[in-house]
């Protein structure tokens, strides 16, 4: 919920059509519903290869969004969080690997913020 209301400023802050996102984000419930699922195996499996995006892709992008906030003066706690949990994951030695590995760095309370 705090990720679709963080898009809801994104979209807004970017002069995007008034209910766009709500409709941008209904039209992905199907590809979302094959991601949790394909997510959810690999936690199963502990088997966190795969051929998508790598998570080093996903915290590039992820800097990317904290600097957009931080160019508006908007809010970035969620996206400091996502990268703190991804740059723990890279240390571990898991740049290659699929977002859903972020589940072993969630899941160890040993495990400390940067």
């Amino acid at each position: 919920m705090l990720g679709f209301l963080q898009g809801q400023v994104v979209w807004e802050s970017e002069n995007l059509p008034a209910g766009g996102f709500l409709e941008t984000i209904k039209g992905l419930m199907p590809a979302m519903e094959s991601i949790f699922t394909d997510m959810s195996q690999k936690v199963s499996s502990k088997n966190y290869s795969g051929d998508q995006a790598s998570l080093e892709a996903y915290s590039v992008v992820t800097k990317q969004l904290v600097s957009w906030c931080q160019d508006r003066g908007s809010d970035h706690t969620i996206p400091d969080a996502y990268v703190n949990l991804m740059e723990r994951a890279i240390q571990a030695g898991n740049s290659q690997a699929d977002f859903a590995c972020l589940f072993e760095i969630l899941s160890d309370a040993t495990s400390k913020p940067i």
